[in-house]
């Protein structure tokens, strides 16, 4: 079974709220412990196609943390992706050793770029700040 299934077979799929998308399996581990250690309910992806079966079986997902550079696959097109699995707009929050790799997105979007290393608290703040704006919707 894939750290995907694992973790939306473990999760409450009512309370998940936030996917992360990385194929680099060590951090999705750490992405994943930083999130619940504080309280933030979320799935793991590593890569575009368990990120879109992970948006269809967990429908409160309303923010994704994906890496810009998914081996072959841009992370960027997870945007597409997603709009045409789910139909609703997300929040993105792409992660990136290069930001200037990630000037273009599609229809003028502004999702949040965070830059590598990451800071954890800046990544919680930046995750708990979008969330809050969710709920008060």
């Amino acid at each position: 079974m894939s750290l995907l299934i694992d973790r939306i077979c473990a999760a409450d799929r009512g309370k998940t709220n936030v996917l992360v998308v990385d194929d680099v399996l060590p951090i999705l581990e750490e992405m994943l412990t930083l999130l619940e250690l504080t309280d933030i309910p979320a799935v793991a992806a590593s890569s575009l196609d368990e990120a879109v079966l992970a948006l269809e079986e967990c429908q409160n997902i309303s923010v994704v943390v994906c890496d810009v550079y998914l081996g072959k696959e841009s992370g960027l097109d997870l945007i597409e992706r997603a709009r045409a699995v789910t139909g609703r707009e997300l929040d993105y929050v792409f992660v990136t050793g290069d930001p200037m790799g990630v000037e273009h997105f599609p229809d003028g979007m502004k999702p949040a770029i965070v830059t590598k290393p990451v800071r954890p608290r800046e990544l919680i703040d930046l995750l708990k700040r979008l969330l809050e704006n969710r709920r008060q919707e």
